[in-house]
C-alpha cells in the first residue's frame, strides 16, 4: 500500500516559509531583556546604596566607641552597647531598616589594640526576579585603633600683641573659644574616677604673670638697664642705716614699697651689661654691678 506524503511536506515547509507574527515575537523578547538589565541595575543601585549607608554607619559606631574606650569614657565591657547605639541610631537610612539591622559581631583585641565589628542588614529587592534570591542579606566590616594609655595634650596660646582685637578681627577671642571647644571636648566626658587625659596650657607671650612673687621683685617702669638698688644705696641705707645688702625680705619689701607695679605681669630680668638674663638663679641670689657692689637678682621688667 503506498502512502503519499506530499500533502505533508508542503503544509510543514508553509509554515516554516510563513514570516508573519515574527515581529511581535522578537518585540518580546527585547521589552522582556530590557526589563530585566533595568530591574537588574535597579536591584544594583539598591544593594549598594544600603551597603554604602551601612558600612558609614559601622564606621562610626566602631570610630566613636575606640575614642570612648581611649579617653575612658566607657569601660571595655560597654563597648558593644556603644556600638549599638550607633549603629541603629545612624543605619536605618535608605533601604535599610533599624529593625532588620543586626551586629554580627564584636571583638576589642588588646593585642592590636582593635575594635572589629561586623554587622549585616536584610533587604527586600526592589525589582523581584527569583523569589527566594529577592531578599538579600548585606554584610559589612570596620575596625578602629584604640589606646588604653595615658593621654597628655599641651596647648600653646598665642597671648602676644599681634592677637589683639580689631574692628574686623578677634583673634584672641576665637582663640578663646576654640580652646574652650578643645578642653571640654577631651576632658567633658571622661571619668572623673580614673581620668585618661590631662591638658598643660601654655601661655605664648612675651611677659608672664608672676602671682605672689610680684611681691618680691624690682619691676621697672621702662625697658632700661637699670639694676635694682645695691649695697649702699640711698634708698637701702635711708631705710636700713647701713651700706651694707640686708637680708633678702628686707630688701624685697623696701624695693616693692619704693617702686610699685599696677599688676603682677613681668618679662625677663637684665644682667649688669644689661642683657637679657635667662638664668635659673631664684630672685635672692646675690650678684654684683659693674663697680662690684651688691645686689639681690630679683629685677624684672614690668610687661
Amino acid at each position: 500500500m503506498r502512502r503519499n506524503f506530499g500533502g505533508g511536506s508542503s503544509k510543514l515547509a508553509r509554515f516554516f516559509e510563513d514570516r508573519s507574527g515574527n515581529f511581535t515575537v522578537i518585540t518580546a523578547a527585547i521589552i522582556t531583556t530590557i526589563l530585566l538589565s533595568i530591574g537588574f541595575g535597579i536591584n544594583t543601585a539598591q544593594m549598594v546604596l544600603t551597603r554604602s549607608n551601612l558600612l558609614n554607619a559601622l564606621d562610626s559606631a566602631v570610630t566613636s566607641t575606640a575614642r570612648d574606650l581611649t579617653t575612658g569614657v566607657i569601660p571595655e565591657d560597654d563597648a558593644e552597647d556603644t556600638v549599638k547605639a550607633f549603629l541603629f541610631a545612624n543605619g536605618g537610612t535608605g533601604f535599610a531598616s533599624a529593625d532588620k539591622i543586626s551586629l554580627d559581631s564584636l571583638v576589642v583585641d588588646h593585642t592590636t589594640k582593635t575594635v572589629t565589628a561586623r554587622a549585616s542588614v536584610d533587604i527586600s529587592l526592589l525589582f523581584p526576579l527569583f523569589g527566594a534570591a529577592d531578599n538579600q542579606k548585606i554584610s559589612v566590616t570596620s575596625a578602629a585603633l584604640y589606646s588604653d594609655k595615658q593621654v597628655e595634650v599641651a596647648m600653646m596660646l598665642d597671648l602676644t600683641g599681634s592677637m589683639a582685637k580689631t574692628r574686623k578681627t578677634d583673634k584672641i577671642g576665637d582663640l578663646k573659644l576654640a580652646a574652650t571647644n578643645a578642653v571640654k571636648t577631651m576632658l567633658g566626658s571622661q571619668n572623673t574616677k580614673n581620668p585618661r587625659v590631662r591638658v598643660a596650657l601654655v601661655p605664648y607671650a612675651s611677659g608672664v604673670n608672676v602671682g605672689a612673687l610680684a611681691n618680691s621683685i624690682y619691676s621697672e617702669t621702662s625697658s632700661s638697664s637699670d639694676l635694682p638698688p645695691v649695697a649702699g644705696s640711698k634708698l637701702l641705707v635711708s631705710k636700713t642705716g647701713s651700706k651694707l645688702l640686708p637680708p633678702f625680705a628686707t630688701y624685697a619689701s623696701i624695693v616693692n614699697t619704693a617702686y610699685p607695679h599696677p599688676d603682677n605681669c613681668a618679662t625677663e630680668r637684665k644682667d649688669r651689661y644689661g642683657n637679657a638674663d635667662f638664668s635659673a638663679d631664684g630672685p635672692d641670689t646675690i650678684r654684683t654691678d659693674k663697680a662690684g657692689k651688691q645686689y639681690y637678682s630679683n629685677k624684672e621688667i614690668r610687661a
